[in-house]
């Protein structure tokens, strides 16, 4: 293990010491970078569009556009964070069920071969699960959707476990305009506590996401959001797609982390084959420097079935 990934690995165990200065380096922080190739490779841009496989994760009110048509939507994520060895999956579902939209989310982030004071080697496991729902309401041609989730922490760092449940919502707003789209998401509202079996308790800061989505045709949608955290910091998101290509799709976006001046590029391209879809996302590291830290690619597949037009 060389030097830049132990201190990938050392910022990631701190559990969200500096998760407001530098996104992507905390263990709880981790989480709220984002999922999915798709999202990712537009900037992650993503909470007023959220739909797919990965909308619980993004903005709970968006399972009931991913469910509108009574599909259900499966998918998952893997990603090797910053090339050093901080294994990051995630998979989620859509679904309808008695009237409403539903919707599932689990990520992992796990890291093997710390090396110990002792000369053995440890281990990092951090889950995160969510199940949330929506109703959608229909407002004189102006669709809008709310959306609630309850959350679940495990982690697991050498000997000691923490947990902890926290609670997210969201709201979506369709048709204010034509082609433009409204989102914005609270996560652990209220700070979600995160007890250890030492008697530490460490908490995960609530965090803000506003956003849009803009479709200029069928093909092309541009989006852009902003990432709201304690203290003030912002993490300012944009990003594109053009879908207008036979199968393919294609995509591009930037971001600015939180504490930082400097932008990173993101693209991405997507495959759809029916109900299959493949989708890649090259996310620029403009975060962690030093050998062995380089930047992060991005693999995903969904896959939709049992559709009202199926």
């Amino acid at each position: 293990m060389n030097r830049s990934l132990i201190l990938a690995v050392a910022l990631l165990c701190s559990v969200g010491l500096i998760a407001t200065a530098q996104e992507g380096v905390g263990a709880s922080a981790v989480f709220k970078n984002g999922v999915d190739a798709r999202a990712l490779g537009m900037g992650g841009a993503f909470v007023g569009l959220a739909d797919g496989y990965s909308a619980c994760y993004w903005n709970p009110a968006g399972v009931a556009k991913a469910a509108a048509d009574e599909s259900i939507q499966v998918g998952g994520m893997n990603t090797n964070l910053f090339g050093a060895g901080i294994n990051y999956n995630h998979a989620g579902a859509s679904f309808s069920l008695m009237g409403l939209a539903w919707g599932l989310s689990v990520s992992l982030v796990s890291i093997t071969d710390i090396p110990l004071a002792d000369g053995t080697m440890g281990s990092s496991n951090e889950l995160l699960g969510s199940f949330c729902g929506a109703y959608p309401l229909d407002l004189g041609g102006m669709k809008l959707a709310v959306g609630g989730a309850g959350k679940y922490y495990s982690h697991n760092l050498l000997d000691e476990t923490a947990t902890g449940m926290g609670f997210d919502a969201g709201l979506l707003i369709d048709g204010l305009i034509p082609g433009l789209m409204l989102g914005a998401a609270a996560y652990d509202l209220g700070g979600t506590k995160k007890e250890w079996t030492t008697g530490a308790v460490d908490v995960v800061d609530q965090m803000f996401r506003v956003g849009l989505g803009f479709k200029l045709s069928e093909d092309f949608s541009l989006a852009a959001g902003a990432d709201l955290y304690a203290g003030g910091d912002m993490t300012l998101r944009a990003g594109l797609e053009f879908v207008g290509i036979g199968p393919l799709a294609v995509r591009a976006g930037a971001m600015r982390p939180a504490g930082t001046e400097q932008f990173a590029i993101t693209v991405g391209a997507g495959l759809k084959l029916g109900s299959l879809g493949v989708d890649f996302a090259w996310l620029q590291n403009s975060l962690i420097q030093g050998e062995g830290a380089g930047d992060t690619i991005v693999l995903s597949a969904s896959f939709s079935f049992g559709g009202a037009g199926e």
